[in-house]
């Protein structure tokens, strides 16, 4: 498992990420941002939550 300053890391990143694409126009381009955003969510989701 990632060491924890890591997943702090991540952590900030993502809330980085979704700050950044709310500042987009609406339309496709912030969608696809949004979604890009999501996927990365999702495995960073999946290592916090792993057994170890």
């Amino acid at each position: 498992m990632p060491e924890f300053n890591e997943l702090i890391d991540m952590a900030r990143l993502l809330v980085n990420l979704w700050e950044a694409a709310q500042r987009l126009p609406e339309g496709s381009e912030r969608r696809d941002a949004l979604r890009e955003i999501s996927g990365f969510q999702r495995r960073v989701a999946a290592l916090v939550t792993r057994p170890f």
